[in-house]
């Protein structure tokens, strides 16, 4: 027997030939068959050369990192389909949030493929306070930290909105698409007017994708004092995070190209 190595070439009685006339025949197709289990494995085999402990592993490996991945929000992105970014701090998804007037709420999340994203928009129930403007922009990760970095999308004066009870296009002014490659982002918030209640775009035609539980038990959002500014609302640089928040979030939700 040389299988698994090679292929078998098995000799085969002749007809009319009986059992009994052809003994090494039977012993090779016995050898044959007892390779073939071997190779595939009995259920739960701990044989690491079966088919059966290899597909096991595997699988339970893919379970793993798709586990990993979805929580990350890393799932496969489809081109005008609208995303809605739900953070685990705000469920169920229609959870409403009114965040504090002067105060930088910036909650992360993962693309696992590079995207180009061509919308961003959130949606306000109420409005309490005037003028109620806001900004919203997107930061890069941190180089060897797990912070908001660089401004890179959006955030800047002619990026202003005012709040209305509605969903709101926010997509920056310029560009008004921005390619982003695989990694850790920060989508970023401020407000001029404390009070207005926030409760992210309508996810009826949305598909929404939950915050990693893993990335911290105690927060879900870093959060750094900042005064409005009609000239700059969002600074170009983070900076250090002056606290951490649990549940003071918006939600977003953007489409890809």
């Amino acid at each position: 027997m040389s299988f698994p190595e090679t292929i078998d070439s098995l000799a085969r009685p002749a007809a009319g030939d009986s059992f009994s006339n052809s003994p090494a025949i039977i012993d090779a197709i016995s050898d044959a068959v007892e390779a073939l289990e071997t190779k595939v494995g009995v259920d739960s085999s701990a044989v690491t050369s079966s088919h059966d402990y290899k597909i096991v592993t595997l699988q339970t490996e893919l379970d793993a990192a798709e586990l990993l991945l979805g929580a990350f929000g890393a799932i496969p992105w489809i081109a005008g389909v609208r995303y809605s970014y739900q953070n685990r701090g705000l469920c169920p998804l229609l959870s409403t949030n009114a965040p504090l007037a002067d105060l930088i709420y910036a909650h992360p999340i993962y693309f696992s493929k590079a995207v180009t994203l061509n919308k961003l928009y959130v949606r306000y129930t109420a409005v309490d306070g005037s003028p109620g403007n806001f900004c919203i922009g997107v930061y890069t990760n941190a180089s060897g930290a797990f912070r908001p970095d660089t401004l890179y999308w959006g955030g800047t004066a002619s990026d202003i909105k005012t709040a209305s009870a509605a969903e709101i296009d926010c997509t920056p002014a310029s560009p008004t698409t921005k390619a982003f490659t695989p990694g850790w982002y920060w989508f970023a918030f401020i407000c001029e007017s404390g009070g207005s209640t926030l409760v992210g775009a309508n996810t009826s035609t949305g598909i929404a994708i939950p915050q990693a539980t893993s990335v911290t038990s105690t927060w879900n959002s870093l959060v750094k004092s900042q005064a409005w500014s009609g000239v700059t609302p969002l600074p170009s640089s983070f900076g250090t995070p002056s606290t951490s928040a649990w549940g003071e979030i918006y939600r977003i939700e953007f489409t890809i190209s």
